[in-house]
């Protein structure tokens, strides 16, 4: 009976536990990537791909080195307060094929000297807050934790993907005509 070649040994390399995002991401020294993020869906399992995924040979950069990764991505998550504009609706799906929902957000922003100011965006909405926006009408107040996206076109919003409600405050009441 032929024996099996030996797999070679994945150890792990360094541990990020992230309290805020409530994620461990795990590397290893084959640079592959693994993220466990718990979700109100469950526990949610990320293979980031790696050099031993991608067949090459050649060393990667470390998590420290590269400018752009996957986790500095889903820290630099920032919460806006603000109002809907419009009713949420249905959306297109995501890159994920996904559902999501959509709406115009007002949220308040401070310039750099200190003056708060509304700036509008479409606001996509993804995973769980998907069906929560769908419910909410204009005016609603709303605290959410999301990344913003400069628009592609002169003339467009500015995009506002959101991943999790915070807060939901009350919408104003409807005046009778």
């Amino acid at each position: 009976m032929p024996q099996e070649a030996e797999k070679p040994v994945i150890l792990v390399r360094s541990l990020h536990l992230d309290l805020e995002v409530k994620s461990l991401t795990v590397h290893t020294t084959d640079e592959s990537t693994t993220r466990f993020t718990i979700a109100p869906q469950g526990v949610i399992f990320e293979h980031l791909p790696g050099a031993s995924d991608r067949g090459s040979s050649t060393p990667q950069a470390s998590p420290a080195q590269q400018p752009e990764s996957a986790a500095a991505e889903r820290e630099r998550a920032i919460t806006m307060t603000g109002k809907l504009k419009s009713k949420p609706r249905e959306g297109r799906p995501d890159s994920a094929n996904h559902p999501t929902a959509w709406g115009r957000f007002a949220a308040h922003e401070e310039t750099p000297e200190g003056v708060s100011r509304a700036h509008l965006y479409l606001a996509t909405f993804h995973g769980e807050t998907r069906a929560i926006a769908l419910r909410l009408g204009i005016g609603t107040q709303l605290e959410v934790k999301g990344f913003p996206r400069p628009a592609q076109q002169q003339g467009k919003l500015d995009g506002f993907s959101v991943v999790d409600i915070v807060r939901i405050g009350e919408p104003p009441p409807q005046r009778s005509t």
